[in-house]
């Protein structure tokens, strides 16, 4: 996404970025369960495809999806992601992708309420038992749907105006989500903590998307001069025209513009993906003026 749209521009549906948020492109960290920490979405021969690395970024699968690929996100326990396909309002779809089977299925479809919305950000609740995503018919003022992970039946839905392809992030007890609000092309994305048991939301009081939250309680998300921890300012390495991807055990996965050859909206074929490492220097994680590596 241009920097200069990056807390205001609307996406056109249609054209929206495939990896350019959370939360889109680098899936949360599945810590501690011996499968690949890292995912992210990558473009092989024009096919959207979810690419798993090892903690030093090595690919060690390649899963393709067809129809693309808005959003990843990973099981707490590991083992499995759910992915939000690309496609139109009323054909986009939840799918589950189970890594020891090597299957993956439909949980949900866009078709299934009216009006018609897509899919948009995702998130998988701590204790396994629920699946959260954005729903909405275009960027602004989504709903946040709960879902149950086995059958897709909708649990819930908090109608709080949110971003649909700002990132999703439950707290490590399972009581809060937080989110950025945003009900249209003229206000900037504010990033909220809704109460799961009540449905109130509560202003975080800064400008952002894409809110992370480590197994510590540290909030890290996109601000618009880079990527910063809540109550700090800018992280070190971080500059304007980053997002935020994910938490590792260590360190933050961002999304940078590869240069001024890039698109307008951040893609997998041109961008680098950085790793910033806590209280150090930060290092790249993969890096390439052009092409994703991990789409060879």
């Amino acid at each position: 996404m241009a920097r200069r749209d990056l807390l205001t521009g609307r996406i056109p549906v249609a054209a929206a970025a495939l990896c350019a948020a959370a939360a889109t492109c680098a899936g949360a960290s599945a810590r501690g369960t011996g499968t690949p920490r890292i995912a992210v979405v990558v473009d092989a021969g024009g096919t959207q495809a979810v690419a798993l690395l090892s903690p030093g970024g090595r690919v060690v699968a390649r899963i393709p999806v067809a129809r693309g690929i808005r959003a990843v996100a990973w099981r707490p326990s590991g083992g499995k992601l759910v992915v939000s396909t690309g496609g139109g309002n009323v054909s986009n779809e939840l799918r589950v992708i189970d890594l020891a089977r090597g299957t993956q299925h439909t949980l949900a479809g866009a078709k299934r309420a009216s009006p018609a919305a897509f899919f948009g950000s995702v998130a998988w609740s701590p204790n396994g038992r629920w699946i959260d995503t954005t729903r909405s018919p275009e960027l602004y003022g989504a709903e946040i749907d709960v879902l149950d992970a086995r059958s897709g039946r909708l649990i819930d839905a908090f109608h709080v105006a949110a971003r649909a392809d700002g990132g999703l992030s439950w707290s490590t007890d399972g009581a809060d989500l937080y989110f950025a609000r945003q009900s249209g092309g003229r206000v900037r994305p504010t990033l909220r903590r809704l109460v799961a048991a009540t449905g109130r939301t509560v202003s975080l009081g800064v400008v952002g998307l894409d809110p992370q939250i480590d197994s510590d309680g540290v909030i890290a998300f996109t601000a618009p001069d880079g990527v910063r921890l809540l109550g700090q300012r800018k992280y070190r390495g971080s500059r304007a025209g980053d997002r935020l991807a994910a938490w590792t055990s260590d360190a933050l996965l961002v999304e940078r513009p590869a240069g001024a050859g890039c698109p307008r909206e951040i893609h997998p074929v041109c961008s680098h993906v950085l790793r910033l490492v806590l209280d150090a220097a930060p290092r790249l994680l993969l890096r390439t003026p052009a092409r994703n590596p991990a789409a060879r």
